[in-house]
């Protein structure tokens, strides 16, 4: 079938594991909606060697009751811990909550050669278009309260293309964190899977059709009555 997997892709989990060895922690970022399908296995990989925080973005689109689940049970998710954030309605208690999380998680590991380092390093990774890049602007502006932003943004797949320098995003303690590009698997595992990245925007649509996707939309909506 189908499968998008550039090279800007394949450079990036290299990048990625050149610069493991240096960070405290990784930050994985994806879609609320779909909070185990299309999870790359090299984040899981990672997660094993640093502590992991699984970001769910979007969950203004996610019901109640998920919402819930979600919350509860980080280990099921393969997590150290779970944040839900709605990246539209940004609010300086999600920033606080995940930079106090972050601290919270190293304080708890051993950092071995980077223990006289007294700033810490994190990574962001995540699959296409689930909102790394936003969530790094979002945290540099409110706690250091800059302007701007210091990684690229946008509403299609594939915006960053490289493993970014640091960026900080806190004073004291310092914290810093690498932007690095959204990442799928080089096999997507199912058709079905392949369709409910695109209809969540993970894959850029020529790759499957528009057609296809609308089909299998509707398909979904109304196999779980969500149709009016």
């Amino acid at each position: 079938m189908a499968t998008w997997f550039p090279g800007h892709m394949y450079k990036g989990i290299q990048g990625m594991q050149k610069r493991i060895g240096d960070m405290d922690c990784i930050i994985e970022v994806h879609d609320a909606r779909i909070p185990f399908t299309g999870r790359n296995p090299i984040f899981d990989r990672h997660a094993k060697m640093r502590p992991h925080i699984l970001v769910l973005s979007k969950v203004d689109l996610v019901d109640k009751k998920s919402v819930h689940w979600m919350q509860k049970n980080p280990d099921k998710l393969g997590a150290t811990e779970v944040i839900l954030a709605d990246m539209k309605r940004q609010t300086l208690r999600t920033s606080n909550l995940l930079v106090e999380k972050m601290l919270e998680v190293i304080d708890h590991t051993d950092r071995f050669h980077r223990s006289r380092n007294e700033s810490y390093h994190v990574l962001v990774a995540g699959i296409p278009n689930v909102g790394k890049s936003t969530l790094i602007n979002y945290l540099r502006n409110t706690t250091l309260k800059k302007k701007g932003k210091s990684a690229k943004v946008g509403g299609i797949p594939g915006i960053t293309k490289s493993v970014m320098e640091r960026i900080k995003i806190c004073e004291d303690p310092k914290i810093y964190l690498v932007d690095t590009p959204g990442v799928l698997t080089p096999r997507i595992e199912s058709a079905e899977v392949a369709l409910q990245l695109a209809a969540c925007n993970t894959v850029r649509s020529e790759v499957l059709g528009e057609e296809l996707i609308c089909d299998y939309i509707l398909y979904y909506l109304n196999k779980h009555g969500l149709t009016r």
